[in-house]
């Protein structure tokens, strides 16, 4: 269940709130021939010896049936802004957004199949997997965002879901999920699939809670999707799946060669006393960056297995469950665990040992650890935040939850908590970040904090790692309390992505060129929209226009390529690269025309061949000889493929495809006038062209007495005055 606060931070601007995600509730029904336990998560925890994973009662771990598609339905109604038959459609592209994600993750054997849009709004058990935002018969708890229900079989065997008989392979097999959104958020602070300023993102919402239907649990690593806190309320929040989340993903549905490849680390936790000791936090740290890779909880027996880990050295870090996320967040199972011991090394606090994975291999000997008694003057991290200077004074922004820190510049961060002492230090892990002085300072209200100057090299290392803070009697560490991005520089102007002018509009292909604007991932460092509507986040980043984030066709580290949302207003618009909450580069404002018409060419032997195609073949509309296609001819009609060329009817939320679902193809409210070698030319179509996003298609017909040249000159007008780059075609007798 997801729940949102307002953040225990002072500022001497508006409020910060994020969202906090608590204990849901847990009840069994009997159901034809076998029992099925139902239980529903949000960021909660669940049964088991491993703390990152949802488990029976008898510890087996909770998942699909291996190697098999998951499918699931979507009613989209209910969510404000996107009530409308094209506007839906938006939103059932976020959510499938939400679980390509998870299919994403390397090593990782995840199908899900969307089985279509459904009318149904309320859960039930009945086998098939719901995301609704319009259930009326789930009593949600104050401040809750959305809950999982999970149904398991608590048997091998037939077993009745509703009116459908499924033969559950082992205990444990989930049988049915259903994702339920509070129709009535807390605040009344809407979902948003599109970042829109002062709502909730449903993107990230709803990756944790596809998560949940995978059978993952919670985490305490801060910078995990599965953690039990995220920031949202700006309409921002992280999107991305940490090593942590794709890790446990794997290690629960492994691909054929992914155990070959990863090993294993595991051992006992005992006490100063020698009592095994239960829901001990265990996570495995790279040496390399100080990367939370992964990480469980250990069980009743004391023992832990962290399973997925990439060959390499680590150290295990074993801390207590004590606050922010403390074993509240990990009610049934683990709630009567222990957190009453002081955070350690495998190896010792001042002195860890490594553990050595190997490909294939479990670390020999086990990585055991006796905990140190927990002390009475034992430092524990409240909350985390950065300060920054203003003309009015120091702003504080903190919170139980990560900071996202664009490299390449220095930061004045603080953390909160009892025990600090004179001698008491930060201290950050991750490769090229350093930290200077620790010193003491007070927020407004008189609490004490610890703070010091952090600086991100400009190649530091992409990613979360640790924060601690200790001093001579303890220490305490924020897993995942840093996360190091991308620090986008776009440099201006942002251009039209076909002619290449300045000149932007609504509804308009841009190029934002610039630096360090991605993660860089995919080949040849680039990221490609593999469907539509077009997802608003891609390479760790996102691109805010105005109030709102755009549709995203590719991003790289020097460049990306979007759609100026139809639904942007007004002469002008603030353009930024975000990377995550209160992360972002810099802004850039581009003035909005009300058109901004521009043609798509290739260079073909120093022209500016337009991507003009024969209407009657599809080729492409050059010299005879050429391999790509054959002149046009007087008379015929040519294809011209255009961006920017204003309004269409019926109106087309951004990022969906023309004609999406067997809607209209939307036409210019204005026809705009073409030009073919001077002469006018009659068009037949002027709209946007089925199947693609943001793309304009006039069909036009050669005037008769164009004169036979391999270079004619095409211009267009739009109706509103501005004028596209110039463009040729051959034209034969």
């Amino acid at each position: 269940m997801k729940r949102l606060l307002r953040l225990n931070g002072l500022r001497t601007t508006a409020p910060v709130r994020s969202l906090r995600l608590r204990s849901g509730q847990a009840g069994q029904a009997r159901l034809g021939r076998t029992v099925v336990l139902l239980i529903w998560y949000a960021l909660l925890a669940a049964p088991g010896y491993g703390g990152a994973i949802q488990r029976t009662p008898l510890g087996l771990a909770k998942r699909w049936r291996p190697n098999t598609p998951i499918p699931y339905v979507v009613n989209p109604g209910g969510v404000p802004g996107f009530t409308g038959e094209l506007q839906r459609l938006v939103v059932v592209g976020a959510i499938d957004d939400s679980f390509r994600a998870w299919t994403e993750i390397p090593g990782a054997a995840i199908v899900f199949t969307n089985a279509g849009v459904s009318s149904q709004t309320n859960a039930a058990v009945d086998g098939t997997s719901l995301i609704s935002f319009q259930d009326t018969a789930f009593q949600f708890s104050p401040g809750v965002l959305g809950v999982a229900l999970v149904v398991s079989a608590t048997a091998p065997g037939p077993t009745q879901v509703g009116s459908r008989v499924i033969n559950a392979e082992f205990e444990g097999q989930i049988l049915d999920v259903d994702i339920v959104f509070n129709p009535r958020p807390p605040g009344n602070t809407p979902f948003s699939p599109v970042g829109a300023n002062n709502t909730i993102d449903l993107v990230s919402v709803a990756i944790h809670e596809v998560g949940h239907l995978l059978g993952l649990d919670h985490t305490g690593v801060f910078s995990s999707i599965m953690n039990p806190f995220s920031e949202s309320g700006a309409g921002i929040a992280s999107r991305i799946l940490q090593l942590d989340d794709t890790v446990t993903a794997a290690s629960l549905y492994p691909a054929a060669t992914f155990a070959a490849d990863r090993g294993t680390i595991a051992g006992l936790i005992s006490s100063s006393t020698g009592a095994r000791v239960k829901s001990a936090h265990v996570i495995a740290v790279s040496t390399t960056g100080g990367v939370p890779v992964a990480s469980q909880l250990s069980g009743p027996d004391g023992s832990y297995e962290i399973k997925g880990l990439p060959p390499g050295s680590y150290r295990i870090l074993v801390e207590p469950l004590d606050g922010p996320i403390s074993l509240g967040n990990f009610p049934g199972f683990y709630a009567d665990g222990s957190a009453n011991f002081a955070s350690t090394f495998f190896g010792g606090l001042t002195t860890p040992a490594l553990a050595t994975v190997i490909a294939g291999q479990t670390f020999v000997p086990s990585a055991d650890v006796t905990l140190p008694a927990r002390p009475a003057d034992i430092l524990n991290i409240d909350a985390l935040g950065t300060s920054t200077q203003t003309p009015t004074g120091t702003s504080f922004l903190f919170g139980a939850a990560p900071l996202f820190l664009p490299r390449g510049r220095s930061y004045q961060v603080f953390v909160t908590g009892p025990n600090q002492t004179s001698d008491t230090n930060l201290t950050q892990t991750g490769a090229g970040i350093t930290g200077g002085a620790t010193t003491g300072a007070s927020l407004p209200n008189g609490q004490p904090i610890r703070q010091q100057t952090v600086t991100l090299s400009a190649t530091a290392t992409l990613g979360p790692s640790n924060l601690s803070l200790s001093n001579s009697g303890s220490a305490s560490f924020f897993p995942g309390g840093l996360v190091a991005t991308v620090n986008p520089s776009i440099s201006p102007p942002v251009r039209e992505g076909a002619g290449f002018t300045s000149n932007v509009t609504p509804g308009a292909i841009v190029s934002i060129f610039g630096t360090d604007l991605a993660l860089g991932r995919g080949p040849q460092g680039t990221e490609l929209a593999v469907a539509t509507p077009l997802p608003t986040s891609m390479g760790g980043v996102s691109v805010k226009v105005g109030d709102r984030f755009a549709p995203l066709f590719f991003v790289s580290p020097t460049q990306i390529n979007a759609m100026i949302p139809f639904e942007i207003t007004g002469a002008s618009a603030d353009i930024t690269v975000v990377t995550g909450p209160n992360a972002a580069g810099n802004t850039v404002t581009a003035s909005l025309s009300p058109t901004a018409p521009g043609i798509f060419f290739v260079n073909l032997e120093g022209r500016q061949q337009g991507a003009i195609l024969n209407g009657s073949d599809n080729t492409l509309t050059v010299p005879a000889g050429s391999p790509l296609g054959h002149p046009a001819r007087p008379g015929e009609v040519v294809v011209i493929f255009a961006s920017g060329l204003g309004p269409v009817s019926p109106v087309l939320p951004s990022g969906l495809a023309a004609g999406a679902g067997g809607t209209t193809i939307p036409t210019l409210t204005t026809p705009p006038r073409v030009l073919i070698g001077g002469q006018q030319a009659t068009i037949q179509f002027a709209g946007l062209a089925p199947g693609f996003v943001g793309l304009y298609q006039v069909n036009a017909v050669v005037p008769s007495n164009t004169a036979a040249n391999p270079a004619v000159p095409v211009q267009i007008t739009t109706a509103q005055g501005q004028t596209s780059n110039l463009v040729t075609i051959a034209v034969s007798p």
